[in-house]
């Protein structure tokens, strides 16, 4: 015997997506909460720190990217599903100013030595 509980008459609703966060950032979290999305949130296993340009806006774009890839080529360990569509919401910032980049609070915490006293204090950039 097979059961349905969907009527024939009734066009069948599309699910709506699911919304992944790739990201740890409060910020971007009470963003999309305050939005109303219902979203999760996956850590992803990206080494940011390896993942280095001379422009560090491209930086920024590439850590961003890597983030994305990880969670589209490894569905299982994050959990998407194959059955319906999926948003991955991935970002990544930096202050720059000129020629010089400031890292955010976490990554000062993260990175032991790379800021001293205050977290707003410019970091020279990397040689290429």
């Amino acid at each position: 015997m097979k059961l349905s509980f969907s009527s024939k008459n009734q066009p069948e609703i599309p699910l709506q997506p699911d919304i992944v966060l790739a990201s740890q950032s409060v910020g971007r979290r009470t963003l999309l909460e305050k939005l109303g999305l219902r979203f999760r949130v996956a850590v992803t296993r990206v080494d940011e720190d390896k993942i280095v340009d001379a422009n560090p806006v491209k930086t920024i774009q590439k850590r961003a990217a890597a983030k994305a890839a990880e969670v589209v080529n490894n569905p299982r360990i994050y959990m998407i599903p194959e059955d319906r569509d999926v948003v991955v919401i991935t970002a990544d910032s930096e202050a720059i100013v000129g020629k010089k980049s400031t890292a955010s609070p976490w990554t000062a915490r993260m990175r032991p030595g790379c800021l001293k006293n205050s977290w707003a204090k410019p970091i020279p950039l990397r040689p290429p």
